[in-house]
């Protein structure tokens, strides 16, 4: 069985040498932005590295599976530099570049919609996140003052976040934890539809995956198809969607990774008899779902148009 305290170690540990907690390079969670302006300025686009570590996440949570099925899988976490190498690996397979590329297609579709956000760089922090869904509470409050601090001095009236689990600590746990942020807006309630056009052409079939919080908490899921379809998709909704849908096993991963295949199992099966790729937005469900069948995120598949 999985030694879970020695999982948070190893979260911590990453956290205090490199402010990361998978351990992210810093050309890793930047390179995306070659051109991009950085801060001050009013906007700032502030990724919270979420996207940049989904090659890392879905080859920790393969990792973790493997260890959750090991005998001394806790001494295992305890060797620090084998633990590096088994839970911070970055995988081949393109999905770096893939991110990498929605990155920059979301700054493109800010500038469409008439925002020019600048970007910190390899100077921005984690949002910490992480901490928080461990129970950490000391430790994200601690580091959400930082972060704020880092907003402070971007000098921004407007921070544009990409991810729901973001937009969440920034807009609700920042508040209630460590003080409050600027104004932050998701980028779906930024992107003009008039200005977008899809990828892949008109009329293809997409079958949409919604995000626990961004359609629970923040209540962006119709934002999403309204985009979607102003796109040129033709957007099929599974049974579980919206408020009512269905967890892809994200949030478990990282300390009951065996529970969490099995959440994302059993939601690839429910979204299996409908056409066309799923579309989710949020790259925890694309870490964790993606490795077991067509996922793309709608940052990958709608663009702006020429």
């Amino acid at each position: 069985m999985l030694d879970r305290r020695a999982v948070v170690s190893f979260i911590l540990e990453n956290m205090k040498r490199t402010g990361d907690p998978l351990a992210a390079t810093r050309q890793e969670l930047s390179s995306w932005a070659a051109g991009v302006p950085q801060p001050p300025s009013e906007v700032l686009l502030y990724t919270g590295h979420l996207y940049q570590l989904t090659p890392r996440m879905r080859a920790s949570i393969a990792a973790l599976r493997t260890l959750d099925e090991s005998p001394g899988s806790g001494l295992m976490l305890r060797m620090g530099p084998l633990a590096s190498r088994a839970l911070s690996l970055v995988p081949d397979g393109g999905l770096s570049s893939r991110v990498s590329a929605a990155l920059a297609n979301a700054h493109r579709l800010l500038g469409a919609s008439g925002y020019s956000p600048s970007y910190a760089g390899p100077s921005e922090p984690y949002s910490g996140i992480l901490l928080h869904d461990l129970g950490l509470v000391d430790e994200f409050r601690a580091h959400a003052q930082r972060v704020l601090e880092f907003l402070e001095e971007s000098r921004a009236g407007l921070v544009v976040t990409l991810d729901p689990h973001t937009t969440y600590a920034l807009r609700v746990l920042y508040p209630r934890y460590a003080g409050k942020p600027p104004e932050v807006r998701h980028i779906l309630e930024l992107v003009d539809p008039s200005k977008v056009s899809g990828r892949d052409g008109i009329g293809v079939d997409v079958k949409v995956h919604d995000s626990c919080i961004l359609s629970r908490d923040l209540g962006l899921h119709g934002r999403l198809r309204e985009v979607l379809s102003a796109a040129g998709y033709r957007v099929h909704e599974p049974e579980l969607s919206g408020v009512r849908t269905f967890c892809c096993g994200g949030p478990l991963s990282s300390l009951f990774p065996k529970v969490a295949s099995e959440i994302s199992k059993r939601r690839m099966g429910q979204l299996s008899g409908l056409p066309g790729p799923v579309v989710s937005a949020c790259p925890v469900c694309l870490a964790n779902m993606g490795a077991l069948g067509d996922v793309r995120d709608w940052l990958e598949i709608v663009e702006a148009k020429p």
